[in-house]
């Protein structure tokens, strides 16, 4: 089965393309083990998570563009859970969201 939106980049000559599978498995379930894991009080982490998973989007040189157009399919989904996740926030929750919005 070939599927060109999958195939196209999968031939690239980088770090992660050369590595084990094994390996590259072991990394994505211990980044969502770590993300899982990591308090939603803390943004921090989660900032140098997001910084992890950049670097890693470098290093495996698949363009940038063709990576944020098909992230876009989950964007909807992500947007629905951040929006149910803000209405059922309590109120030390909503009082940080306040205070990370808020206009100085």
């Amino acid at each position: 089965m070939h599927h060109q939106f999958i195939d196209q980049h999968s031939g690239l000559d980088s770090f992660l393309h050369k590595m084990d599978p094994r390996i590259k498995i072991i990394m994505f379930a211990g980044i969502i083990f770590f993300v899982l894991l990591t308090s939603s009080r803390q943004p921090i982490p989660l900032f140098f998570y997001s910084l992890i998973i950049l670097i890693l989007i470098r290093l495996s040189c698949v363009p940038v563009r063709f990576i944020f157009l098909r992230s876009l399919a989950i964007l909807p989904f992500v947007i629905l859970v951040a929006f149910s996740l803000l209405l059922s926030a309590t109120h030390e929750r909503r009082a940080f969201i306040n205070r990370a919005f808020r206009a100085d």
